[in-house]
């Protein structure tokens, strides 16, 4: 039984750490994110090839660390105008001025960011069927996702 237990653990760490996606590219769905000043703008609106969207809360100690990583990498790639960062916010409605300040503490201005204030209810959280797992980040190319991850090493290596 140990036998067993120990080859299924064996099993699960190596298919856990493999950076390697199966199931992509696949088909995105059409949505629209709702910006910081109210507004909404379908995806595909925005005129980059390549988006990544990254889902993430001010709640969660790893979003604020990979979110500026996020920010880091969006700045690396500023002269690139066929790729978009996009940070969605999942906090509710009655965080937008703590997002905001943090926004700005941070000075994550390489991003371009969204906020509903619905959570788990947000539009483009839910059309994306990520995990409650955060941070999520999503690479879409010409409207097909290429991965998922929760590392913003492998976003890089997409979308290189």
């Amino acid at each position: 039984m140990k036998k067993i237990l120990l080859a299924f653990i064996i099993a699960w760490a190596l298919t856990a750490c493999s950076s390697k996606q199966t199931g992509y590219p696949r088909p995105a769905p059409q949505t629209r994110i709702h910006l910081m000043n109210g507004e909404y703008i379908a995806l595909s609106k925005i005129p980059a090839q390549t988006k990544v969207l990254m889902f993430w809360s001010i709640d969660c100690s790893i979003s604020r660390s990979k979110i500026t990583r996020l920010n880091d990498l969006a700045g690396e790639m500023k002269g690139r105008s066929d790729v978009a960062f996009v940070a969605v916010n999942l906090d509710l409605e009655n965080k937008s001025q703590a997002v905001v300040n943090y926004i700005r503490k941070f000075n994550l201005n390489n991003l371009m960011h969204a906020y509903s204030g619905n959570a788990g209810a947000d539009e483009t959280f839910s059309a994306y069927k990520t995990s409650y797992k955060l941070p999520q980040l999503v690479v879409i190319s010409r409207g097909e996702i290429m991965g998922r991850s929760s590392r913003v090493v492998d976003v890089k290596r997409l979308i290189s």
